[in-house]
């Protein structure tokens, strides 16, 4: 087998999108509340993970729309943050072994940006 070598000038960010930078917060307390549960999450602390989530999933839901959604902009706005809120519960649900629930923000999170 061939491996290709990427060109010369890739760089590896230009591949990789964390999904922590595709929330958008416009609000510093929520800001705060989203850095504490992804904290949990990566503790294994799942179930405050779900519920600092749920908290900032309902904060954002409640807010007008914000940001550009297009194909090929698909950070800075509403849905595409909604759809990371909803990856990272289904995340936490799946820590704690409830594959329904984690299956159900799955949905929701394709839901908001397909």
């Amino acid at each position: 087998k061939t491996i290709s070598k990427p060109p010369s000038d890739f760089t590896p960010d230009q591949e990789s999108v964390s999904m922590e930078s595709m929330v958008t917060l416009t609000n510093q307390r929520h800001h705060t509340q989203f850095l504490t549960a992804i904290k949990l999450l990566k503790c294994e602390k799942y179930k405050e993970a779900v519920e600092g989530l749920k908290v900032v999933i309902r904060a954002v839901q409640e807010q007008p729309n914000y940001g550009d959604y297009a194909i090929y902009a698909r950070t800075k706005n509403k849905r595409t943050t909604l759809s990371a809120l909803n990856m990272f519960t289904a995340l936490a649900y799946e820590g704690l072994a409830n594959p329904k629930k984690a299956i159900e923000f799955c949905n929701y999170a394709i839901n908001e940006d397909p």
